[in-house]
């Protein structure tokens, strides 16, 4: 049926529409485009989904004040300062009085290897 129904109209041919309908027709809309100011080409381009621009803009806004608010000096971050002899005897003693507590596992039978006082002083100083 649709076979028919389309050679049909290919036979048909194309008349012009009417002057006067045309202008009938676009009367209207030359109306409404002339009474309606143009959008700014920003609002054009921003329009399909504004929520998701004003969230990336508030997103941007809160890295830059995270950027302004972090210390300015970053070069020094996650470095050691040097050791002193004074924290280090703190430390040693530190590390005696918990190997001497009542409650500590008994040392295990594995000797841990000699440091002569030298070699630590090559590795702190």
């Amino acid at each position: 049926m649709n076979d028919e129904f389309e050679k049909h109209l290919s036979r048909q041919s194309f008349r012009p529409i009417p002057q006067e309908w045309r202008q009938d027709i676009l009367r209207p809309a030359n109306a409404a485009s002339a009474e309606s100011p143009g959008k700014p080409w920003w609002h054009e381009w921003l329009w399909p989904c504004p929520q998701a621009w004003g969230g990336l803009a508030a997103a941007w806004a809160l890295v830059f004040v995270l950027h302004a608010a972090a210390p300015s000096d970053s070069a020094n971050v996650g470095q050691v300062p040097p050791m002193n002899w004074q924290t280090f005897a703190l430390l040693q003693h530190e590390m005696e009085m918990i190997a001497q507590a009542p409650d500590s596992a008994p040392p295990s039978p594995a000797h841990p290897p000699r440091r002569s006082s030298r070699s630590v002083k090559q590795n702190i100083g």
